[in-house]
């Protein structure tokens, strides 16, 4: 949609479908007309004129005017990585012998924040149009963090290595595995990607050989 939405922004008059399903052709046009209606309900578009099919017209919206809409669908995805981010913070304090007795209030608290976060995130973005991506890559990375810890006490737990090759191993692992973590989370929400396109695969390979890179 991002991409989309960037195109049409080059032609002020309007742009047409046929126009943006030669550009888009890795997609079919029933994906496009589908990101389009997306855009309009997001407000970010509007349909020009009365024609219709490949002959109609499309016209971004001011940025200043068209406040950033947030479904029920991100909502309840920013309350699911709360709660994944709380269980995963639980099972680490248990694994560190932490034991208080408030710690399970994070199971509620977290997904309300995080969905409270979004929203207001949301709002402020009518006038700062990419806080609401970068709140939802702030709670992705929250995600990726405790990932990364959790992965990493649970080998030592199973295996009770605290040092040398093994530990570094595992340090490799839990830290390969927030990668992958990070990968499909922002692609596919942060930054809003609705297909897998042909070089999906590649792509994850190439992040995830990067990242390991720079990991060693």
């Amino acid at each position: 949609q991002e991409a989309l939405l960037g195109y049409i922004r080059k032609f002020p008059n309007g742009c047409r479908m046929r126009q943006l399903s030669v550009v888009f052709n890795d997609f079919s046009e029933r994906t496009v007309r589908a990101d389009i209606q997306r855009l309009i309900d997001r407000e970010l578009i509007e349909k020009i004129g009365s024609k219709t099919g490949p002959f109609s017209y499309f016209r971004a919206l001011d940025s200043t005017n068209s406040p950033q809409v947030i479904g029920k669908k991100d909502v309840l995805i920013a309350s699911l990585v709360g709660f994944l981010v709380a269980v995963l913070f639980l099972s680490v304090a248990a694994n560190l012998g932490i034991d208080v007795w408030f710690l399970s209030v994070t199971l509620l608290a977290f997904p309300m924040l995080s969905a409270l976060g979004i929203i207001i995130a949301a709002a402020i973005g009518r006038t700062i149009p990419a806080l609401l991506q970068a709140a939802k890559f702030l709670l992705i990375g929250a995600l990726n963090t405790f990932i990364d810890i959790a992965v990493l006490n649970l080998l030592i737990a199973f295996t009770g290595a605290v040092s040398g090759l093994p530990y570094s191993v595992f340090k490799g692992l839990s830290f390969l595995t927030a990668v992958a973590n990070s990968y499909i989370w922002n692609k596919y929400w942060t930054f809003s990607a609705k297909n897998i396109s042909k070089n999906a695969w590649k792509e994850f390979v190439q992040f995830f050989v990067v990242s390991a890179l720079g990991f060693g």
